[in-house]
């Protein structure tokens, strides 16, 4: 990859219709920080480790508020990092475009993204995922349909908050994830000062919809049936594991909302212990996959869709690595567990500088027109998954409740939402499914463009 140069000096900005083909340096370099006034001519930070340091505090304050605090937890630790530094920037501490900057783009936000991918465990997902799979997918589908429908209604005032473009961006981030949002901008040359009312809309709104699901009634009797069914279903491959849980499921809604907080906790709320080992394979693993992701979308001129690539590539390398470790008599256990712990770290240094990219509070007036647009799109991608997936496919509705909220949460809101409502059996799957999501959502993304001719 590419070290990428000042924005002054970058000849990729001579043709901004289409990217280049030369990775992930390329594609982002297209949408990388351009200078928006507002913050002082001389910063306090112009670069090095000064501003370094700043970066990186915006990213460690941001996981602290998250985990600790009601706003921050609203809020969510990317938006809190964002609007750190666009306080920076307002205020003439750290620059708007720095080669720094440049670095973050085209390294860390792609090693990022391939850690989220290296810890989607493919092999489960396609074993035990069933319905909750198929719920996904419908609510992918109804996703971009609904990003179309919104983008058409509300054209106009959409037009000065990015227009098609940021709805297909944030088409990406709620089919995917924020690694989704950023690569879809890349690939679209979404104006950077678009960027935080575009993200500060994606999160609020995301809120309220995930409190609307989690309100859904759902027949408490029917569901411990069918938790009890599937888990016992699941015992004899499960062995120990599936055992404990069918048991769990089998004593009563009490018990087994007991069980899935506890499965919750062991699965998505108690993230796996991370050792210098593991953590340097991670590193190692993530730099490989975009090196070769890179080197593969560059020959087959497919720079846009590099994620999905980087999940091929991802997914071969964690399967690889997995069946190299039980031939050598070690446990048949995900060999890169934690890298998701390890994204969402470099992620925030990230969106850090999308915020200094800002410059200025004023980014975020358009995020009421956006909130009007998100309403519109999830609107209709759950009136598909009403029709498409009760009415035709007669899914049950814990499983599109669960495909739902990992399209607009993520994995983790998934999961939890599962154990919350006593869905023990339904908790990892719900976890591995909406990871896949970081593989859907870029496409998902690009077919809007496609579609609204962006």
């Amino acid at each position: 990859m590419i070290v990428l140069p000042l924005r002054k000096q970058n000849p990729l900005h001579r043709n901004s219709k289409r990217p280049g083909l030369q990775g992930v340096a390329s594609a982002v370099a297209a949408v990388a920080p351009a200078s928006t006034g507002g913050a002082a001519a001389s910063p306090l930070c112009p670069d090095g480790w000064p501003l370094w340091c700043l970066l990186l505090s915006c990213a460690a304050l941001a996981q602290i508020a998250e985990k600790h605090t009601a706003w921050g937890s609203a809020l969510s630790a990317p938006l809190v990092s964002m609007l750190a530094a666009v306080g920076l920037a307002a205020s003439g501490v750290i620059p708007v475009d720095c080669a720094a900057y440049g670095v973050v783009w085209g390294y860390v936000m792609p090693l990022a993204a391939a850690c989220f991918l290296l810890e989607t465990d493919v092999g489960r997902l396609v074993r035990d995922g069933g319905p909750l799979l198929l719920s996904f997918l419908v609510g992918a589908l109804g996703m971009v349909a609904g990003a179309a429908v919104g983008a058409l209604a509300l054209r106009g005032p959409l037009e000065a908050a990015g227009g098609g473009k940021v709805a297909a961006c944030l088409c990406a981030s709620y089919v995917g994830g924020s690694v989704n949002f950023a690569a879809v901008a890349a690939a679209l040359h979404l104006p950077p000062a678009v960027l935080p009312g575009a993200m500060a809309a994606d999160n609020l709104m995301m809120a309220a919809f995930l409190a609307a699901l989690m309100a859904v009634p759902v027949n408490k009797a029917a569901t411990a049936v069918a938790a009890a069914a599937a888990a016992a279903a699941a015992a004899p491959a499960a062995g120990t594991a599936g055992l404990a849980v069918a048991g769990s499921a089998g004593q009563g809604p009490a018990v087994a909302g007991t069980a899935a907080a506890g499965a919750a906790a062991a699965v998505a709320g108690a993230p796996a212990a991370l050792t210098a080992e593991g953590l340097a394979l991670i590193l190692a693993a993530g730099g490989v996959t975009v090196a070769v992701s890179q080197a593969a979308a560059a020959a087959v001129g497919a720079a846009p869709f590099l994620l999905l690539v980087m999940a091929a590539v991802a997914t071969a390398l964690a399967e690889a690595a997995r069946w190299a470790r039980r031939r050598l008599g070690g446990p048949d256990e995900p060999v890169f567990t934690g890298a998701g712990q390890v994204g969402t770290a470099l992620i925030g240094v990230f969106f850090a500088v999308i915020g200094a990219a800002a410059g200025s509070l004023s980014c975020l007036a358009g995020a009421g027109v956006l909130a009007a647009f998100l309403s519109v799109m999830v609107a209709v991608h759950w009136a598909v998954v009403a029709v498409v997936g009760r009415g035709l496919l007669r899914l049950p509705l814990e499983a599109l409740l669960l495909g739902s909220n990992a399209n607009i949460g993520g994995s983790a809101t998934a999961a939890a939402m599962a154990a919350a409502k006593g869905w023990p059996h339904l908790v990892q799957p719900a976890l591995v499914t909406g990871s896949l999501g970081y593989a859907a959502g870029t496409l998902a993304g690009m077919a809007v463009a496609r579609l609204l001719a962006v």
